[in-house]
C-alpha cells in the first residue's frame, strides 16, 4: 500500500505544475486537466470493485491494476525525458509559446489514463481486501483509519520528496521514483500473497444468460416436452434439485435452451457443454428481465424531462434575478438543491409517515409500482409548473422589453416549487424504481438491479440532448438568447409526453405480475424451502436493499463535500505558484509541494482522534462518538477551510493591486499564509474519511463489502468531475478565474464554496438524524451479549 501510494503521490502530486512548466499547457488548463485524472482514479473503483466481487477476486484486480499502474508511470517518465515527447520550452519573459502536438498529447493523455486506472483498480479494492482478513467491525473501523493513516504518510513522502526532486533536480528522475516504488509496492504485495485471506468471487452472471439464447437457437427446431424429467434442473447446493418442475410458459420458445437432448449431459449427469444446455433456472432468470423490460422503459421518458429540465433551468436562472438580500448573489447552478432538499426531506415523510397512514387506511402496504407511478404523477406536474412559470418569466422580459439573456427583473426563486415537487417525486420513483429491479431481478444480477437505474438515467440524457437539439432545428423555441424564444412551449410538450408515458406506464404495471417477499400459494414446497426462487425473495434480499436506499441521502451529500476540496486542490498550486515560496534566501519549495500540510495534518490529525480525541470523548459522555459525528465534524471543518481560503486569496488580491500587478505576476506575500486553510482541511479529512469508509463498509450489505468501500472513491470522482464542471461555468459566467489569477476574483469562487459547503452541511444534519444504524448496532449488541463481563 506505501509503496503504491507513494508511487501515485509522486506522478499526481505535482501535475498541474508539470503541466504547466514542461507541457505549455494554460494555469486553467492544467487544473482542469488535473481534476479530470483526479476524476479518474477516484470515480473508477467502482469499476473495480465489481470485477473484484464478480470475476476475479480482489488479488487478481490489484495485481493487474499495479501493473497498469507501471506502464503508465512509465510513460510519464519517458515524456519527461524524452525531449521528443513534451514541446519546445518557453523563452524567458516570452508569452508565444508552443503548446504540444497531437501525438505528444496523445502520449501524454495515454500515460495519464493507464496510471488513473492503475491507482483506481489499487487503492480501495486494496482497502476492502485489507478490511476482509477481520470479522469484528471494531477490528475493520482501526484498520480503516491506519489505512488512511499509511495513505496520507505515503502520500506525505511523494509530495515532500518526489516532488521537491521534479522541481530542483529533474522530472525524469521524480517519475523513476515513482515508478521504483511501483514496482517495490507490486513486489511486496505479490510476496504476501500466502498470508491472505482471499475471498471466492461469484463468476459473471451475464454468461449464463447468453447460454439461453445461444441455447435456444440451437435447439429451436426441437419439440418441448410437458415433462419436469425432460428438463435440466437447478442443483441446490450441489447435492439435492429443486424439485421437479418444468419451465413456465410465458416466453415458450425459450424453454428449448432447458430441454435435454442426446449428448447434452455427461454420464453423472452433469451438463456437458453450457452453450448446448441450460438449467430451468438460467431460462427463467431471462424470463424474469425480458417481463420487466417493458416497465423498464417506461424510466426513460420519465427521466428525460428532468434531464432537460437540469439544464433549462440553469439558462432561465442565469436570465433571472438571484440575489439574496441586496449583496449575495446565488449560483445559477445552486437551484438544484432545492431538488436534493425536497427529495431527502421527502425520503423521510415518505418513510416515516404517508407508507404507514397509507398502511393503516387500506390495511395493505402501497406496491412498489404505485410507488413509482405517483413519482410519474408528480414529474408531469412539475413540468406544467415549470411551463406556466417560464411563461410568467417571458411575459414580464416582454412587458420591459428585453432581449437576448437579459435579466428579467423577476426572482428566480419562481423555480423553487416546480423543483420542489419534481423532488418529491424523485422521492417516489428513485426508491421504488431500484426497489423493483432488485426484486424482481435475478439474483445473479442483483448488483446489475441497482445499476440499471443509472443507465436509464445515461439514456435520458443522451435523449434530452437528442430532443433539444431537434427542438432547435426544427423551431425557434431555444434561441441563444432565451427571452426571444418560447421555452415555455418546450415544457408544455414535455408534460405532453410524460402523460403519454404514464399511460404506457399504466398499461405495463397492469400487465405485469409483481412479486415480493410475501409468500404467496405455490412459492414453497413441502419442506419450507422456496420452489421458484424467481417468484420469491428472502426478507435478507429485501432488507439488503433497504439498506442500500436508507444510506443513500447520507452518501450523497458526500459529493458536495468533497467538491471544494477537489476545487482547492487545483487552486492552490496556482495561487502558489504567484506567490513567494522562498524559505530563507536560496530555497524555494515547489508550489506543489503546499499540498504537504494536508498530508502533515490528516496523518497527524488520525494519530491524535485515535489516540486521545475519542478515549477523551468516551471519558466525558460514557460513549464513544458516533461515525455520523465523526463525519460531520468533517463537513463543519471543510466549510472553515473554504471560508479561510476566501479571506487569504482577498488578501493576496489587495497586495497584487496595491503593486499593481498583473497576471501571474508574483505576489511579494508569502504562500504560508495558506498553510492554516490546509491544515483545517486536513484534519477535516481525518475526521471524515476514515469515518465514510467506516459507515458504508459496515452498513452495506455482505455482499456489496468491496463495492462499499469504493463509494468513497466514487463520490471524490464525482467531486472531481463536478469541480470541473463548475469551474468552467465560472470561466464561462464570470471574470472570477482569467488565466492570469491577479486580475481574476478568486476569493469569490471560495465564499460560493462556502455557502455551499453550508447549505450541504445542513443536509448531511437532515438525514443524519433521520437515519438509525444498521449493523453496527447489530454488530456491537452481539459482541456486547457474548462477552460475560
Amino acid at each position: 500500500m506505501g509503496g503504491l501510494t507513494l508511487a501515485a503521490g509522486g506522478w499526481s502530486s505535482n501535475l498541474i505544475v508539470y503541466l504547466i512548466n514542461e507541457f505549455n499547457v494554460k494555469s486553467i488548463d492544467a487544473a482542469q486537466i488535473a481534476n479530470i485524472v483526479n476524476g479518474c482514479m477516484t470515480l473508477l473503483p467502482i469499476i473495480g470493485a465489481i470485477l473484484a466481487d464478480s470475476f476475479f477476486g480482489s488479488f487478481i484486480v490489484v495485481l493487474a491494476s499495479s501493473f497498469v499502474s507501471l506502464v503508465g508511470i512509465g510513460l510519464i517518465t519517458l515524456t519527461s525525458t524524452i525531449d521528443t515527447l513534451k514541446p519546445e520550452p518557453c523563452e524567458n519573459g516570452s508569452s508565444l509559446c508552443m503548446g504540444p502536438s497531437k501525438a505528444q498529447l496523445a502520449i501524454l493523455y495515454s500515460s495519464l489514463a493507464l496510471a488513473s486506472i492503475g491507482v483506481a483498480g489499487t487503492r480501495f479494492t486494496l482497502a476492502t481486501m485489507g478490511a476482509d482478513q477481520f470479522d469484528k467491525p471494531k477490528q475493520q473501523g482501526v484498520f480503516f483509519n491506519w489505512y488512511f493513516c499509511t495513505m496520507y504518510i505515503a502520500t506525505l513522502g511523494s509530495v515532500v520528496g518526489i516532488v521537491y526532486i521534479q522541481d530542483h533536480v529533474s522530472w525524469g528522475l521524480g517519475f523513476g521514483i515513482s515508478f521504483a516504488a511501483n514496482v517495490i509496492g507490486l513486489v511486496v504485495f505479490v510476496w504476501g500473497r500466502r498470508y491472505y485471506r482471499l475471498l471466492k468471487p461469484q463468476g459473471s452472471p451475464f454468461t449464463r444468460l447468453a447460454c439461453v439464447l445461444v441455447a435456444t437457437f440451437r435447439k429451436r427446431k426441437v419439440l418441448l416436452s410437458t415433462k419436469s424429467e425432460d428438463y435440466c434442473q437447478e442443483p441446490m447446493d450441489g447435492v439435492t434439485k429443486l424439485g421437479g418442475t418444468t419451465p413456465t410458459n410465458s416466453f415458450k420458445f425459450l424453454n428449448h435452451a432447458a430441454l435435454v437432448t442426446q449428448g447434452d449431459t455427461t454420464s453423472d449427469g452433469s451438463i456437458k457443454k453450457p452453450w448446448n444446455l441450460c438449467t430451468i433456472q438460467q431460462v427463467e432468470d431471462l424470463k424474469a428481465l425480458i417481463r420487466i423490460s417493458p416497465i423498464w422503459t417506461t424510466g426513460i421518458l420519465l427521466h428525460t424531462p428532468i434531464a432537460m429540465q437540469m439544464g433549462l433551468i440553469v439558462l432561465q436562472a442565469l436570465s433571472m434575478n438571484r440575489h439574496l438580500g441586496p449583496h449575495f448573489q446565488i449560483s445559477a447552478g445552486t437551484m438544484m438543491i432545492f431538488v436534493m432538499i425536497s427529495t431527502a426531506g421527502a425520503l423521510a415523510i415518505i418513510d416515516r409517515f404517508i407508507i404507514p397512514l397509507f398502511q393503516k387506511l387500506t390495511d395493505t402496504p402501497p406496491t412498489i409500482l404505485k410507488r413509482i407511478g405517483v413519482g410519474h404523477a408528480l414529474t408531469v406536474i412539475s413540468m406544467a409548473i415549470s411551463a406556466l412559470v417560464e411563461a410568467k418569466r417571458l411575459s414580464v422580459a416582454r412587458a420591459h422589453n428585453l432581449h437576448g439573456s437579459s435579466v428579467v427583473p423577476m426572482s428566480a426563486f419562481w423555480m423553487v416549487p416546480q423543483l420542489l415537487v419534481v423532488g418529491v417525486g424523485e422521492a417516489f420513483m428513485f426508491p421504488g424504481q431500484v426497489s423493483l429491479y432488485y426484486q424482481e431481478f435475478p439474483k445473479s444480477l442483483k448488483s446489475t438491479a441497482a445499476a440499471m437505474v443509472a443507465m436509464i438515467i445515461g439514456i435520458a440524457f443522451y435523449l434530452s440532448t437528442a430532443i433539444i437539439d431537434f427542438i432547435r432545428k426544427t423551431t425557434g423555441w431555444l434561441p441563444d438568447g432565451i427571452n426571444d424564444g418560447r421555452m415555455d412551449n418546450v415544457y408544455w410538450v414535455l408534460t405532453v409526453l410524460g402523460l403519454i408515458n404514464f399511460g404506457y406506464f399504466l398499461v405495463c404495471s397492469w400487465l405485469f405480475l409483481n412479486h415480493a417477499a410475501l409468500v404467496t400459494q405455490g412459492d414453497t414446497t413441502s419442506d419450507g424451502s422456496i420452489k421458484k426462487p424467481w417468484n420469491l425473495c428472502t426478507i435478507q434480499e429485501v432488507e439488503d436493499l433497504k439498506a442500500l436506499i436508507r444510506i443513500s441521502p447520507i452518501w450523497t451529500t458526500g459529493i458536495l463535500l468533497h467538491t471544494p476540496i477537489a476545487m482547492q486542490m487545483g487552486l492552490i498550486v496556482l495561487q502558489a505558484l504567484s506567490m513567494n515560496r522562498h524559505l530563507g534566501p536560496h530555497f524555494q519549495i515547489s508550489a506543489g509541494t503546499m499540498m504537504i500540510f494536508v498530508m502533515i495534518s490528516t496523518a497527524g490529525a488520525l494519530a491524535i482522534i485515535d489516540r486521545f480525541i475519542i478515549p477523551l470523548f468516551q471519558k466525558l459522555t460514557d460513549t464513544p462518538p458516533t461515525i455520523l459525528k465523526r463525519i460531520g465534524v468533517g463537513h463543519a471543518l471543510t466549510v472553515i477551510s473554504m471560508a479561510i481560503s476566501a479571506l487569504v486569496e482577498a488578501k493576496r488580491l489587495s497586495v497584487a493591486r496595491a503593486h499593481n500587478l498583473h497576471g501571474s505576476s508574483v505576489v511579494p506575500m508569502s504562500a504560508f499564509w495558506m498553510v492554516p486553510q490546509l491544515l483545517v482541511v486536513g484534519v477535516g479529512e481525518a475526521f471524515m474519511f476514515p469515518g465514510q469508509v467506516s459507515l458504508y463498509y459496515q452498513e452495506f450489505p455482505k455482499s456489496l463489502k468491496s463495492t462499499a468501500a469504493a463509494m468513497v472513491a466514487m463520490i471524490i470522482g464525482i467531486a472531481f468531475y463536478l469541480s470541473t464542471a463548475i469551474i468552467d461555468f465560472i470561466r464561462k459566467t464570470t471574470g472570477w478565474l482569467p488565466d492570469g489569477i491577479n486580475d481574476g476574483r478568486m476569493d469569490n469562487v471560495y465564499w460560493v464554496l462556502t455557502v455551499l459547503g453550508l447549505i450541504n452541511f445542513g443536509y448531511f444534519l437532515v438525514c443524519s438524524w433521520l437515519y438509525k444504524y444498521q449493523n453496527v448496532e447489530k454488530d456491537e449488541h452481539t459482541a456486547s451479549s457474548a462477552d460475560p463481563c
